[in-house]
């Protein structure tokens, strides 16, 4: 069954960097698993910065998308492909594995990493289109 947003229009992709929803596929799809509230999409049209208006937490980085400010062993595109768990589990989350999108190549860095504005931008993007 395709779900449905209130017009009765099948849903669309609302975010892909980072992937929402429940189910990380960027779509409000949700089912009777879902305890939270995972069901609404909204686009802003305030010109704020999107980088800075969601904060990135650990533990919702799997699959999300990242553009390295100077390429890494010539590899620009990345995407997160495993959050390391830490032992025993209580622990805080400090590593994720970043896969490069050509190569395939997988670094391990420190999750904060990522919100080092001078080595790493959220999402894909061109050269000529980095955000400052």
């Amino acid at each position: 069954m395709t779900a449905l947003n209130v017009l009765g229009d099948p849903l669309l992709a609302c975010s892909d960097a980072p992937l929402s929803g429940f189910f990380r596929d960027g779509c409000c799809h949700t089912d009777e698993n879902d305890h939270g509230t995972h069901v609404v999409c909204a686009t802003s049209t305030s010109g704020s910065d999107p980088r800075h208006m969601t904060p990135l937490h650990p533990k919702k980085l799997l699959l999300t998308k990242w553009t390295a400010v100077q390429p890494i062993a010539k590899n620009k595109h990345f995407f997160v492909s495993r959050v390391i768990e830490p032992e025993p589990p209580e622990l805080a989350i400090e590593w994720v594995e970043l896969e490069a999108v050509y190569s395939k190549a997988v670094t391990r860095i420190h999750w904060r990493q990522l919100q080092d504005e001078t080595l790493w931008r959220r999402g894909w993007q061109s050269a000529g289109r980095q955000q400052p």
